[in-house]
This record gives structure tokens, C-alpha cells and sequence, in this order.
């Protein structure tokens, strides 16, 4: 998906910057309006980044409703479950030392990597712009998609309510958000072999295919044909329904 979207992004910017670049030896443009062009293709760099941008989500969020992760996805939900067990550290030990709740979410923003320092410094503004705290909180879990983070979140709204503390309770989360990261690393590890393994009988179909296109003009001339080109659309729609049946097999959620 990155190697797609930055395709993508290159050539959209190669067509403007050679459309300016046109534009400017049509008209004889000097130094300054040549800095123009340039300027104008920046702009369009960025306006084409957006785009695509915005595409690819679109793409990553209607492959998530139907049980497809991409890489990409799958790299932010890593990152975020790393950054939690520091985040909920972090605010045991500001709400411990008398914070505000809003302070509290402003200091654990302040200590944590992206996107989870973005989501707290979110919530904090929120209820600092006058927000009500459990909108903000709910806000919060809606746009962060953590582990253990509803249970925090309910925890402090009750917090609110009663006065109770939260730290044993924090403190057990980011001690069960770790035990989830260390389950899911030997998970990775003790199925790495298994995983290698469906790659390679995945792919050795279409190796073989593309192997024997080069070396066989027999071969060749067999998938030329209807019959042929029809058994490679078969067997490539088989190959596929099997990898995506592996996969599902392979994932597990912990």
C-alpha cells in the first residue's frame, strides 16, 4: 500500500512539475517566474500527497470493515499498543500528584509518541475549552482505538463521580496492556516459520507460471490459448481464496 500510494504520488507531481515546466519555456519565463513555477509545483506536491492521502484511507477504512488490516494499519495499532503502558504511567502519576484531569491528559500528551501524544493533547484542549469530561473522554476512546483504554476511561468517569483512586487501577492496565505486547512478540516468533512457509506456497504457483513463460515456448504458446488463459484465471482465483483462507487462519487476535 505505501509502495502504491508513493507511485502514485510521484507521478501526479512528475505531470505537474512537467506541465509548469512546459508552461514556463512557452512563455520564455525568467529566473523569478521560473521560481513561480516552482512554487506552484510545490503547491500541487502537496495538494496531490492530500489527495492520495485521503484515498488511501478511504481504502484502509473499507478493507478494516471487512476484516482486512493493511501493513500501515497494522504498524499504527503496534505503535499505539507500545505507547500505552508509558501513557497509562503516566497518568497514575499526574492524577496521583493532584492534577486535573486536563492537566493530567496534557501531561501524559507531552510524554507520549504519535498518535497517542495527538489524542491526549485532543482531550485535554477539549475539556480546557470547557467540553464536559466524559464527552471528551468518550471522544478520546472513539478516536483511539488502545487496548485497555475503554477500561480507563470508565474508570475515570466513576472517578469523577466518587473520588475513588485510580492508581492501583492504572497501574494494573499498563501491567496488562505490557502482558498483551510480550504475548503477542512470542506469538509472532513461534509462528514466524508457519507464516514463511504459506508465503512460499503461495507464491511457488506463480513463480512456476512465470519461470515456464520464459524458458518454454510451448508453455507460451498452451496459455495463448482460451483453455490456457482460462485455466490461469482459475487457478490464480484458487490461489488467491487459499492465501486469504491461510490468512485467516494465521491471524490471531490477542
Amino acid at each position: 500500500m505505501a509502495t502504491i500510494v508513493s507511485l502514485l504520488v510521484g507521478a501526479l507531481v512528475a505531470a505537474s512539475a512537467l506541465g509548469f515546466m512546459d508552461e514556463g519555456r512557452a512563455h520564455g519565463e525568467g529566473a523569478g517566474d521560473i521560481a513561480r513555477v516552482r512554487e506552484r509545483a510545490r503547491r500541487s506536491f502537496r495538494r496531490a500527497r492530500r489527495s492520495v492521502e485521503r484515498a488511501r484511507a478511504l481504502v484502509e477504512r473499507g478493507l478494516a470493515e471487512h476484516g482486512v488490516v493493511t501493513s500501515r494499519r497494522r504498524a499504527e495499532r503496534e505503535r499505539i499498543e507500545r505507547a500505552m503502558p508509558e501513557a497509562f504511567g503516566a497518568l497514575a502519576i499526574s492524577l496521583g500528584s493532584g492534577l486535573s484531569l486536563a492537566q493530567a491528559m496534557q501531561y501524559v500528551g507531552g510524554r507520549s509518541e504519535e498518535p497517542v501524544r495527538t489524542e491526549f493533547l485532543h482531550a485535554s484542549a477539549l475539556m480546557t475549552c470547557g467540553v464536559s469530561s466524559v464527552d471528551a473522554l468518550d471522544e478520546l476512546v472513539a478516536r483511539l482505538n488502545a487496548p485497555a483504554l475503554d477500561l480507563v476511561v470508565l474508570a475515570l468517569k466513576v472517578s469523577r463521580k466518587t473520588g475513588a483512586s485510580l492508581t492501583g487501577l492504572l497501574s494494573e492496565a499498563s501491567g496488562l496492556v505490557g502482558e498483551r505486547i510480550e504475548l503477542a512478540r512470542n506469538l509472532e516468533v513461534k509462528t514466524a516459520q508457519v507464516r514463511m512457509s504459506a508465503r512460499l506456497v503461495a507464491g511457488m504457483p506463480v513463480i512456476m507460471v512465470g519461470f515456464l513463460s520464459l524458458v518454454s515456448r510451448d508453455f507460451r504458446a498452451g496459455v495463448a490459448t482460451g483453455p490456457g488463459i482460462g485455466s490461469l484465471v482459475v487457478a490464480l482465483a484458487l490461489n488467491i481464496a487459499a492465501w486469504l483462507v491461510i490468512r485467516k487462519i494465521m491471524q490471531v487476535d490477542v
